[in-house]
């Protein structure tokens, strides 16, 4: 089953299991996000909430629930999701899979994040009722909201989603400002030692020759001008040679 793949300003990594479909190889902790307690199927109330997040802050979702670890329990999540009207192309996929339960979820979000490097701005969030804090907490600094199992996506825990998204885009906004500088530092700095180079490369004295050409160029028009004005004086009609001196003269004025 293909996923849309699209470009929001903001990014949200839910983890939208309930009680996982029990097998005898695996035994794990129940995750409650968009589900409140044992429920299986996602709540409908909860998800119209992520919804609406969605909307409001243009976010796309991943998923980075155990859910996604097989066709069919992704498949019921993906008709949970439409059913609370979250748009299919607002879903930009799901994160690796590196381990069999939820102790290296962090990890593979920092690596779905890593492989994703046009969508891995400052302002991502992590949201999940287990405490990923214990697996990284400087990672997660700022980008996770931990709900509650038996409550899931209360409203206060939207209102709070919402806040953090709004913080993580400035805090986007300043890392590509500080970005731009550091590149635009890095093109003044390249262009200064190219400068440099082409300056070291001229032989010794031809500035000062180049400058000395100029000035005598500019004494000589000068003469001529003075030349001009005398022959203008003394005759009624100047000559094609006197106009085309008094047009440069007028030339040097405008400059």
């Amino acid at each position: 089953m293909g996923m849309a793949l699209v470009g929001p300003r903001r990014l949200l990594l839910w983890n939208v299991s309930s009680q996982k479909r029990r097998q005898l190889s695996c035994l794990e902790d129940v995750d409650g996000v968009l589900t409140r307690g044992d429920q299986v199927d996602l709540d409908p109330t909860l998800v119209r909430r992520l919804s609406q997040v969605v909307r409001d802050h243009d976010a796309g979702v991943v998923l980075t629930t155990q859910r996604r670890k097989t066709m069919r329990a992704l498949n019921h999540v993906l008709r949970g999701l439409s059913a609370g009207k979250l748009a299919p192309g607002r879903i930009l996929g799901v994160t690796p899979s590196l381990c069999g339960s939820s102790d290296c979820r962090v990890e593979e979000i920092r690596s779905w994040l890593a492989a994703n490097k046009d969508l891995a701005h400052a302002n991502w969030v992590a949201v999940d009722d287990k405490d990923l804090t214990a697996q990284d907490p400087e990672f997660l600094r700022g980008h996770f909201l931990r709900t509650d199992f038996a409550e899931g996506l209360t409203q206060a825990k939207t209102d709070e989603l919402s806040s953090m998204l709004v913080k993580a885009a400035r805090a986007s906004s300043k890392a590509a400002f500080r970005d731009w500088q550091r590149r635009h530092a890095a093109v003044v700095a390249a262009q200064a030692v190219e400068e440099a180079a082409h300056e070291s490369a001229r032989p010794r004295g031809s500035y000062r020759e180049e400058l000395q050409r100029q000035a005598w160029s500019h004494e000589e028009q000068e003469r001529s001008i003075r030349r001009a004005q005398a022959a203008e004086e003394s005759s009624q009609e100047p000559s094609e040679s006197v106009q085309a001196l008094r047009a440069l003269q007028r030339g040097r004025e405008f400059l």
